[in-house]
């Protein structure tokens, strides 16, 4: 189902990025934030295979996604990518993934960034407000940073 002009986008496939590109060349495809194949347990502290760093490709752990953002653009962030994009300090951020802000008092956003969470369905985000307390709960077990993420026992 798509949402135009509003709330969100519900897609389960990647999109094709049509700006700045040469009517020549092959449409770049993004890979999708969402899968809808790989539902959220919000009782679970893991996290489904698309849930990674657009940067550096970390997983299993806290990531951030840019606020009022259609998620046909969407990119998600670990802790430190997010913090070099967005030119922010994170030394002083917590388990929960708030960290002091520039004005006083903590804050779980980073910038223009702000908490990814998932829908259960996997096939879109919860916007900054909306979010489930089950939502909020698995967001906050996470691991905040990449190093955090426990090894898997084989």
């Amino acid at each position: 189902m798509l949402v135009y002009g509003c709330c969100s986008l519900r897609d389960n496939f990647s999109k094709v990025n049509l700006s700045k590109r040469n009517p020549m060349s092959k449409p770049k495809v993004t890979p999708s934030v969402t899968d809808p194949s790989h539902p959220v347990d919000y009782s679970k502290t893991e996290t489904p295979p698309n849930y990674v760093c657009h940067t550096c490709g970390a997983g299993g752990c806290k990531l951030w996604r840019e606020y009022q953002t259609m998620l046909d653009s969407q990119k998600l962030h670990c802790a430190p990518c997010a913090a070099k994009g967005q030119k922010k300090d994170i030394s002083s951020i917590d388990a929960r993934g708030h960290r002091k802000c520039e004005s006083g008092g903590t804050t779980d956003q980073i910038g223009w960034l702000i908490p990814a969470v998932p829908t259960a369905e996997n096939d879109t985000y919860w916007g900054y407000t909306s979010v489930p307390q089950r939502g909020c709960d698995w967001w906050a077990r996470l691991p905040t940073l990449p190093n955090q993420v426990p090894a898997k026992v084989a």
